[in-house]
């Protein structure tokens, strides 16, 4: 069975890097960012809201199991065509306490979450220089993009609080200083041999 892990981060904090880089592992399958995590939200939704479910005499326990059922076919169908032995499906949003606690239902275990950091003022500096806003002042406090960022750093730290055996940060700076040593830990958080 495959193994399906995530990756997440602070946006401008090297995700991209990091998933093509590790993309020539031969056994690793790394996403851009993917639709996995919005289809498990949108069919938990369906479900809950479902007239049908509502409806059934059953057990609360079963009704779980059989949800947790449903979330790991579309996992596994998602990628039930790729010829790697580990996915690393990619989605700011894995580490929310929530999602961590739904993917643990689904496979039984812990997930297993690589997440880029950078300092949040670098990664602003970074998106200035790609945006080159006519208002600095204006895109820092006010820009939808900034507020990513920051949404995307309350993100991380509430699944760090609740599930740090979970989540392996990658710095930014040790990803382009010692990008080496950096991604055999990464295989190592991940069980892969190094590559």
């Amino acid at each position: 069975m495959k193994k399906i892990y995530f990756l997440a981060g602070l946006p401008r904090s090297g995700s991209t890097v990091l998933a093509a880089l590790l993309q020539q592992h031969p056994e690793l399958h790394a996403t851009s960012t993917s639709g996995l995590l919005d289809m498990l939200i949108g069919t938990l939704d369906a479900w809950a809201n479902s007239l049908g479910q509502k409806s059934q005499v059953q057990d609360d326990k079963e009704k779980d199991r059989e949800i947790q059922k449903i979330l790991q076919s579309i996992c596994l169908a998602k990628y039930e065509n790729l010829d790697k032995r580990v996915i690393l499906d990619k989605h700011r949003s894995w580490p929310t306490p929530a999602n961590i606690k739904t993917m643990e239902r689904v496979f039984g275990h812990k997930p297993k979450i690589v997440a880029t950091v950078r300092n949040v003022e670098d990664c602003v500096a970074s998106m200035v220089r790609v945006v080159k806003p006519n208002d600095l002042t204006e895109f820092c406090r006010h820009s939808d993009l900034v507020q990513h960022i920051k949404d995307s750093y309350t993100t991380l730290q509430s699944g760090n609080l609740a599930y740090p055996e979970c989540i392996h940060f990658v710095e930014y700076d040790d990803l382009v200083d010692n990008p080496v040593e950096t991604l055999r830990k990464v295989e190592q958080f991940l069980e892969l041999d190094p590559h």
